[in-house]
């Protein structure tokens, strides 16, 4: 527990003490192995990090999260094929991890196979049917094939899902950018969204808001609109 707080504040030497000692009295948790791999990773002591992953399967074969945390290295450090390789073990052992079916997306998303990427996506939805994130993946999808309607269709159901989360709002609106040049209706779309999301939490400041003089200005829409 110490060993996860500390991972959790960015403590990460601090992790690696508690995870190594944790290790030494139960020599063959998996749990830990992965623990301890995830630390090293966060230092950049990559080698360290996917030799604890592979204790973690070897002790356990059938350990999902062992193949998972090296697949997500793996996506990290742009090491597509083994990523690939060790996410779909991932899946394998527990196919109804959205998590593991998530980064797998993203890993066929990376590898340019955008109807293996939204297989995954849909197979969230097929598991969690109101899980907005993967209608907003399954958009990004379209986005690179350049397919910016579907984008936007995907994007707009995500916000039906999730109409409070500023993530969404952002990939709707910068689906928006690629659908229409029409500057009054983006406009009026960023002020919409900034509306909703500010009524919501009045203290939050929107990520699209550029505050000049205490006045809110959408920024990126113009550069003239952040200027007095």
């Amino acid at each position: 527990l110490r060993g996860l707080v500390a991972f959790q504040r960015a403590q990460h030497h601090d992790a690696i003490g508690f995870f190594q000692r944790s290790i030494q009295i139960y020599p063959f948790n998996s749990t830990l192995f992965c623990d301890l791999g995830k630390a090293y990773f966060a230092l950049g002591a990559i080698s360290e990090a996917f030799q604890n992953f592979g204790l973690a399967v070897m002790w356990d074969a059938n350990f999902g999260r062992g193949y998972a945390e090296a697949g997500f290295g793996h996506l990290k450090l742009g090491n597509f094929a083994q990523a690939l390789l060790q996410m779909k073990r991932a899946v394998e052992l527990e196919p109804s991890n959205r998590d593991y079916l998530n980064v797998l997306g993203e890993v066929f998303k990376k590898l340019g196979d955008f109807d293996k990427a939204r297989h995954c996506y849909r197979q969230v939805l097929d598991l969690e049917p109101n899980n907005a994130l993967a209608h907003v993946s399954i958009g990004a999808t379209f986005a690179d094939q350049g397919e910016a309607t579907r984008a936007l269709e995907s994007m707009e159901r995500a916000m039906c899902l999730d109409p409070l989360n500023s993530y969404v709002y952002n990939a709707y609106l910068y689906s928006l950018l690629f659908v229409t040049d029409d500057r009054a209706r983006l406009f009026r779309e960023h002020v919409r969204v900034i509306g909703i999301l500010q009524r919501a939490n009045p203290r939050r400041t929107s990520p699209l808001v550029v505050r000049r003089k205490g006045k809110p200005r959408i920024g990126y829409l113009s550069p003239s609109m952040c200027e007095d």
